[in-house]
């Protein structure tokens, strides 16, 4: 099996206190089934295994002491663009337990949902619930946050500045993002060869000083229509420019340097808007800690201990259908 992504938990040396070790509370939920064993994977850290006839199921769980432990989460992603696979073994390398995470686009591989790694938004987010990671010393409190994924960023040549509402994500038919209408979408090379042609959009081709998609400076190249797809390239950046962007982008001349800065954020999900940027997750957004790694988190099965599954529309091949499934909380 290939996968696009792992969300890892990574404990470091020293990660656990060093308190008296209590037994770990996940059996207890698995009484009735067949076998049940568990197997300490580092001081703080237990995995259990569930074997039940019934389905049959083998379950897996990696249970952290949250009171005793403090685990380093990273959303890893291998090789240098959007598309690469490779197994989650592959991608765990170092880490002390790899969970694989989210569904990916076919043929190629691109994630579904917003991916982040080290507060860098490879992919941003659609409308579906993402899993953050925060930093504690910002948003103390749990290590993970769940909800709906915004961006929030600004692109700014001196004092003209435009709203940056999407990263490295065109819309497509097959997936739940169906495209913005209004704000800065952004693209480097790691989307890929090319980025699609967009008749609704203003292009603005960018030469890359530095940075990266989470804060970076560019020379603008060219200013256009983009009727046709843009080829991409190491060092080459485009704006797409909708709604009210597009006149930002108009006043764009060849030579103009561009600085930006794009993150993350998670709010919950019963507050998000239908459009970015308005309602009370518009507000939420604009006071919260950004994530410094993230992962797609659909379908989301339970919110304050109450299910919500019923609530989404699930494709039966990816939700009630036999298959590998993963989840955290």
């Amino acid at each position: 099996m290939t996968l696009t992504a792992a969300l890892l938990a990574v404990l470091a040396t020293g990660a656990c206190r060093s308190l008296s070790t209590r037994a770990p509370i996940a059996p207890l939920s698995f009484a009735d089934t067949d076998s049940v064993a568990t197997s300490v994977v580092a001081p703080g850290v237990t995995h259990v295994q569930v074997i039940d006839g019934r389905g049959p199921w083998s379950i897996h769980v990696l249970e952290v002491e949250a009171d005793r432990c403090t685990p380093l989460l990273e959303a890893r992603k291998p090789g240098s663009d959007l598309h690469a696979r490779a197994t989650t073994s592959a991608i765990g390398g170092d880490a002390l337990a790899a969970i694989n995470a989210d569904f990916f686009i076919l043929p190629r591989g691109t994630p579904v949902g917003a991916h982040v790694t080290n507060g860098v938004v490879l992919t941003g987010p659609t409308d579906r619930p993402i899993v953050g990671v925060v930093d504690p010393t910002v948003s103390p409190g749990a290590p993970w946050q769940t909800g709906t994924g915004r961006m929030r960023g600004h692109a700014r040549v001196r004092d003209d500045s435009a709203a940056i509402t999407q990263v490295n994500r065109p819309a497509t038919p097959t997936s739940a993002y169906r495209g913005t209408t209004d704000g800065l979408t952004l693209y480097t090379a790691r989307i890929g060869d090319a980025v699609p042609a967009d008749s609704a959009a203003r292009r603005v081709v960018l030469t890359m000083i530095d940075g990266d998609e989470a804060a970076g400076r560019a020379v603008v190249v060219s200013a256009d229509s983009p009727a046709v797809a843009t080829g991409m390239s190491a060092g080459t950046g485009v704006f797409l420019a909708h709604g009210s962007a597009r006149d930002w982008a108009r006043r764009r001349s060849p030579g103009d340097t561009v600085a930006w800065r794009a993150d993350v954020v998670v709010v919950p999900t019963e507050w998000s808007s239908a459009a970015p940027g308005e309602g009370r997750g518009a507000q939420t957004a604009a006071m919260a800690a950004p994530v410094r790694e993230a992962v797609g988190g659909f379908p989301e099965l339970l919110r304050d201990g109450r299910p919500v599954l019923d609530q989404q529309r699930v494709v039966p091949a990816f939700g009630v259908n036999r298959h590998p499934r993963t989840a955290i909380g």
